[in-house]
């Protein structure tokens, strides 16, 4: 099946799920009170972070419905994109053009965000009522679709030329774009988890450079005697993401923290680290990044390799935690 074939078939069942979500949808319209309605942006100026809770009593089967069908509505519609998005970026002649490919599709999930994040916040400051719960899940489901989406654009950007990525500013959008989809994902976790059930999660929650350093700084922390193991290190991180693609960092170390980080290689790396988004996000989330840490070495979750830190570690026979014993 060729590339075309394959995202025609897609196209087609988007239509055919759309089309369902909006009849269910439009059923449940009937049922809104008066005033229930979501408000104007003018009304929810202190509602911009506020996440979006869900009804004491439960929702009913219908409002259950909608919110599944909207959530297969938007993965169909998100591998429909980021097939579409590969197509272009493949077919694109020239570094520029590949450029212009992935340029345009930031402006485009720019103004898909703002629209969900005008959606989310006009939820948070309603009042709950029939179809607000769906709506909420339908707003979660979308930006998964559109971080998954910045995950393969992730992979793409740095296959540019430096002065493309320079020019277009594709780096810090990207970032930007991640951190907002995460912010709305956070936001409507609640009714997302009661519609499809608790801890559930199918993706990778986009990791970010603040998101690394967060979590490096709170284990070197919690660990005995960071300042003088960690030292002064020049690190090369990959952390691996659950869609396969990988945030590449250059991270200086010194005096048991995190002095500098940035994204890419680095240039002189005394170590290579090799983890994956579940570590980080246990580390930033824990109340004992050192335990955490120590599992995720004891389970290769957590792989060193190079010189520096790895002659304490690998060459020498003993963990991070039995070098830090002695």
């Amino acid at each position: 099946m060729t590339r075309t074939s394959q995202l025609v078939g897609l196209a087609l069942a988007v239509a055919v799920v759309a089309g369902f979500t909006l009849a269910v949808a439009g059923a449940g319209a009937q049922f809104l009170a008066p005033g229930d309605g979501p408000t104007t942006p003018a009304n929810t100026d202190n509602h911009s972070e506020q996440p979006v809770g869900v009804p004491d009593g439960g929702v009913g089967a219908g409002e259950q419905l909608a919110g599944l069908v909207a959530t297969a509505d938007q993965t169909v519609r998100g591998s429909v994109d980021r097939g579409a998005f590969q197509a272009a970026f493949e077919a694109a002649g020239s570094p520029a053009q590949r450029a212009e490919v992935v340029d345009s599709r930031l402006s485009t999930t720019d103004e898909r965000l703002t629209e969900l994040e005008r959606t989310v916040t006009e939820l948070a400051a309603s009042r709950p009522a029939s179809g607000k719960t769906a709506r909420a899940v339908s707003a979660g489901a979308e930006a998964e679709a559109l971080a998954r989406l910045l995950g393969d654009i992730e992979t793409a950007v740095p296959d540019l030329p430096a002065t493309q990525r320079e020019q277009r500013n594709l780096t810090a959008r990207l970032e930007e774009h991640q951190q907002r989809a995460e912010a709305i994902r956070e936001r409507t976790r609640q009714p997302r988890e009661l519609i499809n059930g608790a801890n559930t999660e199918t993706w990778a929650d986009p990791v970010t450079i603040a998101d690394v350093e967060e979590a490096a700084d709170r284990s070197m922390a919690s660990v005995s005697g960071a300042e003088r193991f960690f030292g002064s290190e020049q690190v090369d991180l990959h952390v691996r993401r659950a869609n396969g693609s990988r945030l590449r960092l250059a991270i200086d170390t010194g005096g048991g923290e995190v002095t500098s980080i940035e994204r890419g290689p680095h240039d002189n790396p005394t170590v290579r680290v090799y983890t994956d988004y579940g570590v980080i996000r246990t580390l930033q989330r824990t109340d004992d990044p050192g335990g955490a840490l120590s599992n995720a070495v004891d389970n290769n979750r957590v792989v060193y390799d190079g010189a520096g830190l790895l002659q304490s570690i690998r060459y020498g026979g003993v963990s991070v935690f039995e070098f830090l014993g002695s």
